[in-house]
């Protein structure tokens, strides 16, 4: 048997060599990319790994989306009137290009000034040219000084509020979104602080100015750029309704301190119904961006920040096609002392915060997680689906296994329809038993993904439904976007010895 499979894998491979030739090296379409991804499939918000395990090869399962990861072209200027980006584009097309080899589907956002502009001799460069020291479209005090603008809970000294509902302010974000466009490194452009239900300018302009400037801005931006642009908002804790036909995608900020409950019931039933809202109002592709925040005061291996983000993990897989993290949750608003397993980023700098016990933050930072190496490949199931009809307990289907999702207030237990292995269990079987408030990965063996048919072998059958569907989305057994001769190896690989 083994000398017949051997056989008909050279078969298999000359007869591919011989009618196929070898596609050109070329950046897939943003709906390419997206189409291609593995799940789980994450992403990093300004902040990237924090920790990486030792015996973890983080190039095979890298950020699909990133922002705030500055290239080397990356500095808007002014050139005969135009603003464009400029810089080392030599460099950026190697760095991109270094992405693409560990990861061909990733995805690059840049996130450009909205309601916030950095003074010209701050460290950041970016928009030095752009909003020059004295640009005169800031929001100005009754004493005639400017309004410094604020990163996060805290007034930031060395930055402005635009006044973004003033028509030349408009044109010079509209112009950015613009050379971000015409770039060739970006796919969009990610805007902060949208906030729809209050005040982003201290009040010195009416919300209803506000909420008017803001839809200008975004039909405007949607007038000029290609149609395959993509805007994501940071929505904070609200969606984004009014820009919804404007938008791909919106970035749910959680904090704890401010959900219904500490990230229990609650908060699960308020994080899938913000998931439904992008599935039924943002314009496609929808890019929805799930950012939990992890338990600061703890490390982040420990039990409960493990079980959380099992938990938020398998929800987002059972109610999305967008990405996730689960942040280390450090930041300064809680003053938080915090401990975790490794300085990996900080070096001996980062160590002596912690030797001097000085309060510092990781905010967006996260650890790579073993649990996010599962491959599940691609979602063939729908979202949103309840197991068995039972509330609360929610399960999807991806090429190499199952999402399971537990909010139902009591454990479950799941049957499912091959044996699988649960990847925090480490139980091979068919039922399984899932806590409640938890999440769980279950991946097939090879062996009942090669079995297309259902028919309790591997054999040639199954090899007939991948040849006959060459070049198209399914059976795509290894997750890579397409059936092609892998597909026919793993097959062959899998065949039942009678």
């Amino acid at each position: 048997m083994n000398k017949i499979r051997s056989i008909l894998l050279f078969v298999m491979l000359g007869f591919f060599a011989l009618f196929s030739t070898p596609a050109e090296e070329a950046k897939l379409s943003v709906i390419e990319r997206l189409n291609a991804r593995n799940f789980p499939s994450l992403f990093a918000a300004w902040a990237g790994c924090h920790y990486i395990p030792p015996d973890a090869n983080w190039t095979e399962r890298r950020h699909d989306l990133v922002w705030g990861h500055r290239i080397p072209e990356g500095r808007f200027e002014k050139i005969d009137g135009k603003i464009v980006l400029t810089g080392d584009v030599e460099a950026a097309r190697e760095r991109w290009s270094e992405h693409r080899r560990y990861n061909p589907n990733m995805i690059f956002l840049m996130d450009i000034p909205f309601s916030v502009a950095p003074l010209e001799g701050s460290k950041n460069t970016l928009f030095g040219e752009i909003f020059p020291d004295d640009w005169p479209f800031m929001i100005i005090h009754e004493t005639g000084e400017e309004v410094l603008g604020f990163t996060g809970d805290h007034v930031n000294p060395q930055s402005r509020l635009i006044d973004f509902t003033h028509i030349e302010a408009q044109k010079v974000i509209v112009g950015m979104a613009k050379a971000v466009d015409d770039s060739e490194f970006f796919d969009g452009i990610f805007i902060d602080w949208w906030d729809e239900t209050g005040l982003t300018l201290d009040g010195y302009r009416t919300l209803e100015e506000e909420f008017e400037a803001r839809i200008h801005i975004l039909q405007s931006i949607r007038d000029i750029v290609s149609d395959d642009f993509l805007i994501v908002v940071n929505g904070n804790h609200e969606t984004a309704k009014h820009a919804a036909p404007y938008i791909n995608g919106v970035l749910r900020e959680t904090f704890r301190h401010a959900m219904p409950d500490d990230f229990e019931h609650l908060s699960m039933m308020w994080f899938e119904e913000g998931f439904r809202w992008v599935e039924s109002e943002c314009r496609v592709p929808q890019i929805p961006c799930f950012e939990a925040e992890g338990i600061g005061v703890q490390s982040p291996m420990s039990p409960e920040n493990l079980q959380d983000m099992r938990c938020l993990t398998a929800l987002y897989l059972t109610h999305s096609d967008g990405f996730f993290t689960y942040t280390m949750g450090v930041n300064l608003r809680d003053r938080q002392n915090h401990v975790h397993d490794s300085h990996w980023v900080g070096g001996p700098d980062h160590d002596d915060l912690h030797a001097r016990s000085i309060v510092h933050e990781h905010h967006h930072e996260h650890y790579c997680y073993d649990f996010w190496y599962a491959d599940l490949g691609r979602p063939i199931g729908e979202k949103f689906q309840l197991y068995e009809d039972r509330e609360g307990l929610f399960i999807r289907e991806f090429t190499n296994g199952w999402a399971v999702y537990n909010r139902s207030g009591e454990e479950q237990i799941v049957k499912l329809p091959v044996k699988s292995s649960g990847v925090e269990s480490r139980i091979t079987a068919i039922e399984h038993t899932i806590p409640d408030l938890d999440g769980e990965i279950y991946l097939k063996s090879t062996g009942e993904v090669a079995d297309l048919n259902s028919d309790g072998v591997v054999n040639i059958l199954d090899l007939v439904l991948v040849a006959n569907a060459f070049g198209e989305a399914t059976p795509d057994l290894n997750g890579d976007g397409v059936v092609n001769i892998l597909d026919l190896v793993i097959v062959a690989n899998n065949f039942t010895d009678n």
